[in-house]
């Protein structure tokens, strides 16, 4: 949406015969800081509203599966499902399980670099470990990005009764009760 969003203003820039280099410019860098603004506004509310639905324990931390990179190295800053767990530990206690295996754990190693660097409890696991954690109960929630059926995936075990939540950009979760 943002290189789409940036074509169509560098077209209404260049269509201006009257403007100079340095002007046009000025004018697509001015759209590209609005559109981080943007998105960062969008990750902090995506974030704060999730983080109002994540349950926690008084006595445990609330733990979380999450899968693929969603946090400030995709977005502009705070992340989308990742955001919604920057937020809820700035609320209460977590734990993270961060997952995936394609191709070289990219997208997990990420993660798990992005929180311990927040100072969030994190344990990489490979994407075929979280069954295993769900079928024991060892997870409380899921919270990861589209696609769906990579949600829809993480959440088939069984024995568990853990939440999955599919946060696309900027709209509000999606929820959908594990079996």
């Amino acid at each position: 949406w943002a290189i789409d969003r940036m074509r169509r203003r560098a077209a209404e820039v260049l269509a201006d015969p009257h403007q100079d280099h340095a002007a046009r410019l000025a004018a697509l860098d001015t759209e590209a800081q609005a559109i981080r603004d943007e998105d960062l506004a969008m990750n902090h509310a995506i974030g704060d509203h999730g983080a109002g639905l994540v349950p926690f324990f008084g006595d445990r931390p609330t733990r979380i599966l999450t899968h693929c990179n969603t946090g400030s190295l995709a977005t502009a800053g705070w992340g989308t499902a990742l955001g919604v767990i920057r937020s809820a530990h700035a609320k209460g206690r977590v734990a993270v399980f961060a997952d995936e295996t394609r191709p070289y754990l990219q997208g997990a190693r990420l993660t798990a670099w992005e929180l311990i660097k927040d100072g969030i409890d994190a344990t990489l696991i490979s994407d075929s470990a979280a069954g295993h954690l769900m079928s024991k109960g060892e997870v409380d929630l899921v919270v990861c990005r589209r696609p769906v059926a990579v949600c829809s995936s993480l959440a088939w075990a069984p024995a568990s009764r853990a939440p999955a939540w599919k946060f696309p950009s900027g709209k509000s979760p999606a929820w959908s009760p594990a079996a």
